[in-house]
């Protein structure tokens, strides 16, 4: 339900032997708005912890 969510799952399929496949996806810049991740201090620091803990949890597992 966090930011850690597709650490998670990324984890959670190699361990079943899943194939992983990067596919690129074409994008636009943000036109309105700002990021709550990259545009605070508060939202990088929350991204990093929660997907460092979700991938130390899985990794003591």
């Amino acid at each position: 339900m966090t930011y850690g969510w597709p650490t998670e799952m990324m984890v959670k399929a190699a361990r079943r032997d899943y194939r992983l496949t990067e596919i690129a996806v074409r994008y636009r810049a943000r036109y309105a708005g700002r990021s709550k991740v990259s545009g605070t201090v508060r939202g990088a620091l929350l991204a990093a912890y929660y997907i460092l803990g979700t991938t130390l949890r899985y990794a003591w597992q």
